[in-house]
């Protein structure tokens, strides 16, 4: 698993490639944690998701995480550019009732 960032009007851009599972999810909590949380984190976080194969329980586990220390803040978080079996996963589990997914990068962008 990999993570890269950038800034966008604003709004953080994180987007993990590879697998989020048991063995890399302790990584990429403290990664994301690290770029969104804290007195110079980030609040408006998108998740591109574009570049990511697999997610685990655990790794779902993460974003819901994220997404409640920044609805604490006043916050947001969006995810966007799920392949079809990933977000098949979300439905199946209901996570996307409990957070907002998009299409593209850009709608999600649009979100902010």
């Amino acid at each position: 698993m990999n993570l890269t960032d950038e800034t966008k009007n604003g709004v953080l851009v994180l987007s993990p490639q590879g697998r989020i599972d048991t063995r890399t999810s302790s990584e990429f909590e403290q990664a994301v944690m690290a770029h969104a949380i804290g007195p110079e984190g980030a609040t408006q976080v998108v998740m591109n998701f574009g570049g990511l194969d697999y997610i685990n329980s655990t790794g779902m586990r993460v974003l819901l995480i994220l997404a409640k220390r920044l609805a604490g803040v006043k916050g947001k978080l969006v995810l966007c550019e799920m392949k079809e079996h990933i977000l098949e996963v979300f439905k199946i589990s209901g996570f996307n009732q409990i957070l907002t997914i998009t299409d593209t990068e850009a709608d999600a962008l649009e979100r902010f």
